[in-house]
Order: structure tokens, then sequence, then C-alpha cells
């Protein structure tokens, strides 16, 4: 049976070790209880199953020597696990999320952040998710009370303790697990905080919130249904914040303190990189508009995922005037190419313009690249504007007025 249990990971584990690895402002902490999966599984399986609870069964607080290597460890290995399991992902979002924006140490913050990436695409997390522009961001008081409301409503539906929950779907049958509508109660405190226009740090702790419920329910419980999407929309919440936060990499709150770590632009190119994979072209454009002055690691992730992808095309570009955008971004790009003095990002530039030119061009002299530019590129941006409809002039008859 150890054998067993030694050749096991769980979830569990990963979240255990990272609570007791960090503290309520997501400081590392020197001292703690960490546990392998081994530990964590006689712990919280055979000897809380014999106490008759499901609550881990305390460890002693050991030195810890390398808390950000603990951290990093159990951050990737969080990674391992399936996200397409509801309660999984949950838990996944809540720690990359929160660690993206809290941790004081960059390494765990570029981690967090690229593991966003994914996780956002995945849920379809849009540019507008999360605060609304210029709604008042709900306090802590309403999201206390939103959260009470939520316990109350669903506390009736939540399995009892004790040998039942353990028996799986034998034990759904035996104790009358039940598969009716959704009590309104439910629906309408899933409702309220639906509705509640949260900062990141208030997404965060009903996430936390709602996902213990839940947790603690059936999992093929169709009474839970507006207790599961709403935990859905506070996870796109929490990306979306998140992710915001990072492409700037600032210091949350003055209670972190200084930390030399932040405005790290190792954080920022993960960000980069994750916000484009979620939000889509427009972050892309964004960047594109103003390459001049970002920060080395930045522009080479830019030009990375122009590499990549060929450059992006947003909604809201008119037709006649997508050649000039198109010519100015091509522009800004050459000039990496050709001005930057990190031969990197110089490298990274032209092989982001071979991929624009797509004709299988691909090589590191300058004269060619400006040749290019100077017969295909700067012709179209020496065009005139469009001119404007003249109002004036005679119009063809509309066939559609009489």
């Amino acid at each position: 049976m150890l054998l067993a249990l030694a050749s096991c990971r769980t979830v569990g584990t990963r979240v255990h070790n990272l609570e007791e690895l960090h503290s309520e402002t997501g400081r590392h902490q020197r001292k703690g209880a960490l546990m392998g999966d081994a530990e964590y599984l006689f712990r919280n399986g055979l000897v809380s199953m014999l106490k008759g609870t499901a609550k881990v069964a305390e460890a002693p607080d050991r030195a810890i020597d390398d808390p950000l290597k603990s951290c990093v460890r159990n951050l990737a290995l969080l990674a391992d696990f399936d996200a397409k399991n509801f309660r999984t992902r949950a838990l996944q979002v809540q720690w990359y999320a929160r660690l993206a924006s809290e941790d004081p140490w960059k390494l765990s913050r570029e981690l967090a952040v690229r593991e966003l990436g994914p996780l956002g695409r995945a849920l379809g997390v849009e540019f507008d998710d999360g605060t609304v522009p210029g709604d008042p961001t709900a306090t802590a008081d309403d999201a206390r009370a939103a959260l009470a409301r939520l316990i109350a409503a669903t506390r009736p539906l939540l399995a009892p303790r004790g040998l039942i929950p353990r028996l799986g779907s034998l034990g759904r049958v035996l104790g009358g697990a039940n598969r009716g509508a959704p009590p309104q109660e439910l629906v309408e405190a899933c409702a309220t905080i639906d509705g509640l226009p949260l900062e990141l740090q208030g997404a965060l702790r009903l996430l936390r919130g709602a996902a213990l419920l839940e947790a603690a329910g059936d999992a093929g419980d169709a009474r839970l249904a507006p207790l599961r999407a709403t935990i859905d929309g506070l996870e796109r919440r929490c990306i979306h914040g998140a992710l915001l936060a990072a492409l700037t990499d600032r210091p949350p709150t003055e209670r972190v303190g200084s930390h030399p770590g932040w405005n790290s632009p190792l954080v920022r190119a993960a960000a980069a990189r994750s916000a484009v994979q979620v939000f889509g072209d427009q972050v892309l454009a964004n960047y594109l508009a103003r390459l001049d002055g970002q920060p080395d690691e930045v522009l080479m992730a830019v030009l990375q995922l122009i590499g990549e992808q060929g450059l992006p095309h947003p909604d809201g570009i008119p037709d006649e005037e997508w050649p000039k955008v198109r010519a100015s971004w091509i522009e800004a790009v050459l000039r990496q190419g050709t001005d930057h003095p990190d031969g990197r990002v110089r490298v990274q530039a032209l092989s982001a313009l071979a991929r624009i030119r797509g004709d299988g061009s691909a090589g590191f002299n300058e004269k060619d690249w400006y040749a290019w530019w100077r017969d295909e590129v700067a012709p179209v941006l020496q065009q005139p504007p469009a001119e404007a409809a003249d109002d004036t002039a005679p119009q063809d008859p509309d066939p559609a007025t009489p």
C-alpha cells in the first residue's frame, strides 16, 4: 500500500503546500508543514477516514530551506493536472491568479502568468470580463454578504460528512441525493454574485469560497448548476484581472512592501504572451502601436508572437485604412530589426519580418530588408489619405426609395 501511495500525485498536495508556503499577503513562509504526496494521502485519506472527517490531519511545522524553489515546484506540478476537471481548474485559477498578482518573487509570478494563458483561452475570457468601467467596485462588506447568502442557500444541498459520501455512486443512492431543479434561493444568491462589480482581490475571495462549497457537494448534483456557472464567471474575472495587473507588474498594495522583484520585464513578457493568447489580436495590435521603449524581454515576446502567427488584424480597422496600418506596423518592426542595440532583438525582428513578408525570404542582411521596405511598404505610407465621399455629388437613385 505504501508503494501505491508513493506513486500517486494529488491536486490536494499541491494546494496544501502552496497554502503552507504563503502568508495572507502572498509572502513566502520559512516554516510550514510541507508534505509529499504519500504523506498527504496518508493523512487526508487513511487517517481522516478512520476519524470520520475530511480534514487533513495536522502535521508539525518544519523549516523550509528554499521557499521560492518549493513554490515554483508546486506551481509547476499543479499545472500537470487536467484543467478539464471542474474542481481542479478552480484550484488552478485561484492559485495562478493570486500569485500572478501577489507573490513578491518574480519567478513565481512569471510561472503563474504563463499558466493563466491556456486557462483563460479554454474559459473563453474576453477583454471586458471584470468590473465595468465607471461602476463603483463592490466593497468587502458587499462580497462578505453575498458569500454569506450563498453559503446559506447551498448548505442544504451539501452531502453529509461520514461514510456515505465515501461510497461514491452507491453512497449517493443510499444518501438519497436529489436531482431536482436548483432551489430559487441558490439561483438568486448566484445572481447577486454575478452582478457584483469586483476587483481582483474580491473575485479571488469569492471564488475560493464558492469553490469550497461546490467541492463539498456531490459532483453529479444538478441542483448545484447555478453555483458552477457562478464559479466559471469568477474564474474568468480572476484571470482577466490578474493578466491586466501582470502587464504592468506593479505591486498590488502597500502591504507587500517594496520588494525589488516588481515591475519585472520577464513577468511583463509572460503577461504579453498570455494576454494575446487569451484576448486575441487587439492586445498584439496595441503593442505594435508602441513598440519603442518597451523592455527588451517584452519586445522579444511580441516579436516572437509575430514570427509565430504574423501580424494581427483586429476588428474595428476600416478596410480603406488597413494597408496603412499594416505598413506602419511593418515599419516599427523593421526599426527594431535595424536600430535596436540588442542583437537578440534585431534577429527576432528580422525573423518576424520574414513571417510578415510570407514569400519564404529569410535572412539577416539589413540592406535586403531596407530595399523591400522602400519598394513595397514605404509607397503605401506615402499615399494620401482616402477622401471622404462627397455628399453633394449626384447619387444613383436608391432602388428601395419610391
